[in-house]
């Protein structure tokens, strides 16, 4: 098992350098070029603010005006992608984006809360003490692995 940024590890699966990439999103341009296991398990992508912000997500409308992290190569959903009234911020990673927002660089990131939670707990323990997770998600999404075998 290897972890490396998304967008690498996609490249990698479609070239055949990896060969699997658990886990993974369905989307209509993936479904282009890779083959779907059934989905194995639902994640949750939700905010992450610093621990003293009172933002709670609702829908896009409550993103207005702010500045979101993004992870490269990550799929959001077209209508978070194409939304006008907030602005997106890319990265790299989920670690890089945390360290923006501890530093005041972007109001909000996402991710689910549990790949976060592990991550973070793995890599930086301490910044877990400095965040916090929406109640709302922003999605729900069936994970799926690919190639299929």
């Amino acid at each position: 098992m290897e972890y490396v940024p998304w967008a690498r590890a996609e490249h990698g699966v479609k070239e055949g350098t990896y060969d699997i990439l658990p886990p993974t999103w369905m989307t209509d341009e993936r479904k282009k070029y890779l083959h779907f296991s059934e989905p194995y398990a639902v994640n949750q992508i939700k905010f992450i603010k610093k621990k003293d912000d009172p933002f709670e997500y609702s829908d896009l409308n409550s993103l207005k005006d702010k500045t979101v992290g993004t992870i490269r190569g990550y799929g959001y959903g077209d209508a978070f992608l194409q939304a006008t009234h907030f602005e997106r911020d890319v990265a790299n990673d989920l670690i890089s984006n945390v360290r923006k927002l501890l530093a005041n660089r972007i109001d909000l990131t996402l991710e689910d809360e549990i790949v976060a939670r592990v991550r973070l707990a793995q890599e930086n323990p301490d910044l877990l003490k400095e965040i916090s997770f929406t109640r709302n998600a922003i999605s729900q999404n069936p994970l799926f692995m690919w190639p299929q075998a």
